[in-house]
């Protein structure tokens, strides 16, 4: 395998069916010798590279692999971030703030919107004998009689995608055109399921960054107009934890886009995914995100062909192994290319049986 380059098949292999964790970030933040957290024991690092891949680091000069941890050595020439990079004591304006967003443990978040955070990140891939002990997708294909019954008929149909920033594709590196051009995961989950069914989808994405459950109610008829996805994800619930938005508000806007999606195309079957998680040093963006994921399996137990894919405990049995900084494309909100993967991975593998 070229270790260099995205190979859309390998990425998008979920990780907890492998011995091979491919392309793990990480963002080393700190001074000295410093151990970098993984997901897994390792047994063997094959490859430490830079974000865009075209990197390649020295085992013994850059880093070292002792008891299963990955270790940077205290003079490695992969950029180590310091403390005060992470979070500087000073104010940092940007767009949204003339200060900056706080950080819960002092000073003011380090906060990008562009490839700025990815550069700072590293990826290394490694074998291990472990298993993964964390939760799994669940088989949400008896959920979604007609979307299987096309996709084992190979009978093309479309796929739309309702949702905020994170559904538009921030931070995927393809949205910059930087290397490794990971896509956004709307778009590899679509050609994944075309590939893994041999058949042909047609895509629709009409998220919009900043947006929220109402949002999603008020501007789903003008967004999708004319087309009728068979399937559609529903994925919002970032922006309206982090707006302080009740669940049981939460869960009535979400009935409603379930209801007008039904009304435009009686026949659709509907994937809800709850969100990930903020950064849990971000002050002021805390909220109820936890709270949402109980709500929307209600809600698909409720409905006829309609899944909840419950992501928000995915994401928290990850942020037990690793920092949160380590995932993300902002350090606020949105993923970085291995959580982008994730969330294809997590999507597809409950659909198909890999």
């Amino acid at each position: 395998m070229d270790l260099s380059v995205y190979q859309r098949d390998a990425f998008a292999f979920p990780f907890w069916k492998n011995d091979l964790m491919l392309h793990e970030s990480f963002w080393p933040v700190g001074s000295g010798e410093m151990e970098v957290p993984l997901l897994f024991k390792a047994d063997e690092i094959l490859s430490v590279r830079s974000s865009d891949l075209l990197t390649e680091y020295q085992e013994g000069r850059d880093y070292f692999l002792r008891d299963g941890r990955l270790y940077l050595t205290a003079d490695t020439t992969i950029e180590v971030t310091p403390p005060e990079g992470y979070a500087s004591p000073e104010p940092i304006a940007n767009q949204f703030s003339a200060t900056g967003f706080a950080c819960r443990t002092g000073g003011y978040l380090f906060f990008a919107e562009s490839s700025a955070i990815i550069k700072k990140q590293f990826m290394v891939t490694y074998r291990h004998s472990e298993g993964w002990n964390g939760p799994t997708p669940p088989d949400i294909r008896e959920k979604l009689p007609k979307t299987m019954a096309l996709l084992r008929s190979a009978t093309p149909f479309t796929v739309g995608y309702w949702g905020d920033s994170i559904t538009t594709g921030c931070n995927a590196s393809s949205l910059y055109g930087l290397a490794p051009n990971v896509e956004m995961w709307p778009i590899m989950t679509t050609e994944m399921l075309s590939s893994l069914y041999g058949v042909n989808l047609d895509y629709i994405n009409k998220a919009v960054g900043g947006t929220s459950t109402p949002w999603g109610v008020s501007e789903f008829d003008k967004a999708f107009g004319d087309n009728h996805p068979d399937l559609l994800f529903v994925a919002f619930g970032m922006n309206d934890a982090s707006g302080k938005r009740s669940p049981a508000e939460y869960a009535a806007n979400t009935r409603r886009i379930i209801e007008l999606a039904r009304e435009k195309t009686p026949d659709c079957e509907i994937v809800l995914i709850a969100t990930t998680l903020p950064n849990p040093d971000a002050v002021g963006f805390e909220g109820p995100h936890a709270e949402y994921e109980p709500e929307l399996l209600k809600i698909a137990e409720e409905y006829e062909g309609v899944a909840t894919l419950p992501l928000t405990s995915f994401h928290a049995a990850l942020l037990e192994k690793k920092n949160f900084r380590d995932m993300t494309g902002n350090n606020i909100n949105h993923p970085n290319d291995f959580l982008t993967r994730i969330y294809t991975q997590y999507i597809l593998a409950s659909f198909y049986s890999f």
